[in-house]
């Protein structure tokens, strides 16, 4: 049962990601690539933003970072961390779409579940671990 509400949880805070930039919420925006740390031409901007995308925590950990394409959709891999500073999920877009291997971690590091996307839809053998790293299920979809 705690498996099953983390998980639900997981997925209902990966699903609540507002596209939306709202000056008033807290983000800071980066004028440097995310995912490759150098300077890009600009910064983001506030109303279309395209580029690297980076938010923090109040205490200055990373919250999420990725990269928006040329029509402000997340593309390439995206990255979401707790606020304590661990990797929380990666999980791949091609053009806001999830495509590709999804990775759910505990606060531990350990892989919590992951799997893969085919156009925004859970496909193949998910794996679900408990926290000591141990294989707990498999799910087929």
């Amino acid at each position: 049962m705690k498996q099953l509400l983390t998980f639900a949880f997981s997925i209902t805070l990966l699903m609540s990601c507002n596209d939306t930039i709202k000056p008033s919420n807290g983000i800071q925006v980066s004028s440097k690539n995310a995912v490759l740390d150098k300077p890009i031409d600009k910064p983001v901007e506030l109303n279309n933003p395209t580029g690297s995308f980076i938010e923090r925590y109040d205490n200055g950990n990373l919250k999420t970072e990725g990269w928006r394409n040329s029509s402000a959709q997340r593309d390439g891999i995206w990255y979401a961390y707790y606020e304590h500073g661990s990797k929380w999920s990666e999980l791949t877009y091609n053009n806001g779409i999830k495509e590709g291997e999804s990775v759910v971690y505990y606060p531990n590091a350990k892989v919590h579940y992951k799997g893969q996307y085919k156009n925004d839809v859970k496909v193949g053998t998910w794996l679900f671990y408990k926290e000591d790293g141990s294989l707990e299920s498999e799910k087929k979809y």
